[in-house]
């Protein structure tokens, strides 16, 4: 029969797969968590001026529901204060990624951007071959 075999991984896949969307259910529900946890404390130090003047006005607006952090960072709120925080992330962006770098080649390392990309084709690669396999079917 064609099918001989076929039938019994196509099980085991579905039930690895099955098992790994659990986990990762799991751990999206906990990052979340955590994710608002740190906005929380972020808004509340933004809102008693630790983060300076421009999160304090954009927390306002924040709370005020003028604005989102999303449209702060995507560069749709066009407020000075907006300006001013994308201006010190990519400016904050910019020296980390320069500190990986100098750090890896201190330690005569591969850039860890570099390695990312090679990274991520193999992870590319590997499920365009799954799909494939899947495909088969």
């Amino acid at each position: 029969m064609i099918y001989d075999g076929k039938i019994e991984n196509f099980e085991e896949f579905a039930h690895s797969f099955n098992k790994l969307s659990q986990e990762i259910q799991q751990l999206r529900i906990k990052n979340e968590r955590v994710h608002a946890e740190r906005l929380r404390k972020h808004a509340e130090a933004a809102r008693r001026g630790e983060l300076g003047d421009d999160w304090a006005k954009i927390q306002e607006r924040i709370d005020n529901g003028e604005t989102t952090l999303r449209d702060v960072f995507s560069g749709e709120d066009t407020s000075d204060a907006a300006a001013s925080l994308r201006q010190t992330a990519q400016r904050n962006i910019r020296k980390a990624m320069q500190q990986a770098r100098q750090d890896a080649e201190d330690n005569d390392e591969e850039d860890p951007f570099t390695a990312l990309q090679g990274k991520l084709s193999v992870m590319s690669r590997e499920t365009e071959q799954r799909v494939q396999n899947l495909q088969s079917f």
